[in-house]
């Protein structure tokens, strides 16, 4: 029995990237260098990357009704950043929202809330 979950495998097997339907649900996501992105797998980990940039991801994962995506890790730099979430096989990651564990105090919290609300600021 694997470790993963029942609607995150094929055939007992952890879904891989090759997995993703990127015909129908390409990877909608920008960042400031306009770049185009690919996704690769190294080393057994997920990556969006592009010729100057690289994002971390997660595994894939599936809904009930077959919708296959990833999540991408990011921490927000006040750099622009554009994800569609509405068709893309890129998601953005709420596991970000966890850094608020690291911020001491209120000004750490308004800092980060800015550069929050630049990063994500051209999404919907």
């Amino acid at each position: 029995m694997n470790s993963y979950s029942e609607y995150h495998t094929k055939n007992g097997n952890k879904l891989e990237l090759e997995d993703l339907d990127l015909v129908n649900h390409p990877i909608g996501f920008t960042d400031e260098s306009n770049e185009v992105f690919k996704l690769i797998n190294f080393q057994g980990n997920n990556f969006i990357i592009s010729d100057s940039n690289c994002y971390a991801c997660s595994r894939v994962y599936e809904n009930v009704d077959g919708y296959r995506w990833v999540e991408i890790l990011i921490i927000p730099n006040g750099k622009n950043i554009k994800i569609l979430n509405k068709n893309s096989s890129i998601r953005y990651s709420f596991y970000t929202l966890k850094l608020f564990d690291f911020l001491k105090s209120d000004k750490d919290i308004l800092e980060f809330d800015k550069l929050y609300v630049k990063t994500f600021s051209g999404n919907d």
